[in-house]
């Protein structure tokens, strides 16, 4: 390990050191699931909870931020501009969870498995997953946010 690595636990106070296990949320769920009560709804990890292998968490949450704040502009209630937020959203959430999960499995998990299973694993992930499954899920990354400058249209926000 590299010594700055060791210096920086060395000088690190660890009674302020928390863990936190990763949360799996079922794809499915977030497709069927609830993820709004009128004008209540969730966003970021609340929405989708991921593990860390396409390092997207934060990036998800921004465009979740994006796409609300869109959605409530445009809307006549706030109780559809939810609902429009969680309809764009769901099968991109959806999609993102998968990955994520997949990704990990694939690259970390997979490779404790041993024997014929082992083998099968490997060849997924060599001939199957890094060919064809891991750059679809690199393009997810590509969001387009459009242009950010304040919504002209639908209702005046003077009021």
């Amino acid at each position: 390990m590299p010594a700055e690595y060791l210096d920086v636990v060395r000088h690190s106070d660890h009674d302020n050191l928390s863990w936190a296990p990763l949360l799996y949320r079922n794809p499915l769920s977030i497709l069927t699931g609830a993820a709004a009560r009128g004008t209540v709804t969730v966003a970021g990890d609340a929405f989708h909870p991921m593990t860390p292998d396409m390092a997207q968490g934060g990036c998800s949450a921004l465009e979740d931020a994006v796409v609300l704040a869109r959605a409530l502009a445009k809307a006549d209630t706030p109780a559809d501009g939810v609902a429009a937020y969680v309809a764009e959203r769901r099968w991109r959430a959806a999609w993102f969870v998968a990955g994520a999960y997949l990704s990990g499995w694939v690259q970390q998990g997979g490779t404790n498995v041993r024997g014929v299973r082992g083998h099968l694993v490997k060849l997924f992930r060599d001939w199957v997953f890094y060919p064809f499954v891991f750059p679809r899920l690199a393009d997810t990354m590509w969001f387009d946010c459009g242009d950010l400058t304040p919504c002209t249209e639908g209702k005046s926000h003077t009021e």
